[in-house]
């Protein structure tokens, strides 16, 4: 709408501190067209989301911390000229840093702080999956190869930021609800995160996806839903947000770092007999999609191949870092790279062709994945390799 204000987030530039807020008046005299700056004090219903119907430890705006650097801590709104002009450091923000916990280690270390005083410690979950005798196989293998390997995060890199406007109407019946008009994957659970954050009924807020300009999973969180919710149901008033390049990879999120040590064993002819992996999933300040990928990890972790004998672990970690969430696979190619790489050491170990090795180790119908489904219908990876072969 013409008359649909403007929004932006100022944010932590800090990975981890205390927060506390000063008086605003200062602000709205110097920008006129300043209308309101909005705090976590402004959510109406639960200044938390999350992914997960029991888990909303994401604040749409911080409330006296701040976890990762990039966190939203208040929103200005008003007109394009005002809110874009403010400069950061005008805004009466004053923060007492602390040491970041980071990486894989400094998290888990003995005494250091809860990232989220609520939980009981920095470790989110652990994901297992089991099948056969691991150990026994293992012993027994012909050739055994190990590796460590370690990525970082990835960002999804759209070509359309996070982008959006809301405004709040009233139905046929009189009653109010809140239209959001945002670029997201998965309007319905937009529709269910906002309702809570704004204390109303799912049934009172529409969600209108619009043409998705890229996604790759980072639009399945939300960016600028709840900011724009807020702002327009407070006010009265549309309201519309659109991210920055910057803005964008410093608060959304990204594929999961992985730190894994996984090995293979197999038999002199070449046919997989065991395999055993060990992953750390750095989930970020928050737990956005981590549940989600220390399960698919474990389950998917030996590739398209069949393997008698399995044990996969996974640790999903708080970090002050930037959330991670989902990204094209859910921590899956992450795991790829180590049993491709192991593939290669074991063909090369008993001379058979890398292609031919893994045609020989395809998991097909009829054979059990690494959770004991039994495949009945079909699995493509022989056919593909077979189209492959006249030109490898």
């Amino acid at each position: 709408p013409r008359d649909a204000l403007w929004l932006r987030a100022v944010r932590s530039p800090h990975w981890s501190a205390t927060v506390s807020l000063g008086p605003m008046d200062a602000l709205h005299k110097k920008y006129p067209g300043l209308v309101r700056v909005l705090t976590w004090a402004d959510v109406p219903g639960n200044n938390g989301f999350g992914i997960y119907p029991n888990v909303k430890d994401q604040p749409a705006l911080a409330k006296d911390e701040v976890r990762f650097r990039g966190e939203a801590v208040v929103a200005l709104v008003g007109d394009y000229a005002s809110v874009h002009g403010i400069r950061d450091e005008e805004v009466p923000i004053r923060y007492a840093v602390r040491e970041p916990l980071q990486g894989f280690d400094a998290p888990r270390e003995d005494g250091v702080p809860r990232i989220h005083a609520d939980k009981p410690g920095n470790i989110l979950a652990h994901g297992y999956v089991r099948k056969g005798e691991p150990d026994s196989a293992m012993a027994s293998a012909d050739i055994v190869v190990s590796g460590d390997y370690e990525t970082t995060f990835v960002e999804h890199a759209y070509i359309e930021p996070e982008a959006g406007w809301a405004r709040r109407v009233r139905d046929s019946s009189g009653g109010e609800r809140l239209e959001i008009t945002v670029s997201t994957q998965t309007p319905y659970m937009d529709r269910d995160e906002i309702a809570q954050l704004i204390g109303i009924a799912p049934e009172q807020v529409r969600v209108i996806p619009t043409a998705c300009g890229g996604g790759f999973g980072g639009k399945l969180d939300l960016a600028v839903q709840p900011l724009i919710a807020v702002a327009a149901w407070v006010l009265n008033r549309p309201v519309r947000c659109v991210y920055n390049r910057i803005e964008s990879m410093a608060s959304t999120t990204k594929r999961h770092p992985a730190r894994i040590a996984a090995t293979y064993g197999c038999s002199r002819d070449g046919l997989l007999s065991a395999y055993k992996f060990d992953g750390d999933f750095n989930t970020g300040a928050y737990t956005s999609w981590g549940l989600t990928v220390k399960d698919r990890v474990p389950i998917h972790a030996t590739g398209p191949y069949f393997v008698p004998h399995v044990e996969n672990r996974t640790t999903a970690i708080f970090t002050n870092e930037t959330p991670a969430g989902a990204f094209r696979g859910f921590g899956v190619p992450q795991a790829a790279i180590a049993h491709e790489a192991l593939i290669d050491m074991m063909a090369e170990r008993t001379g058979i062709d890398p292609l031919e090795f893994r045609h020989k180790n395809a998991i097909r119908a009829g054979q059990a994945t690494a959770t004991g489904q039994v495949l009945e219908a079909s699995a493509g990876l022989a056919e593909c390799l077979e189209r492959l072969r006249p030109h490898w």
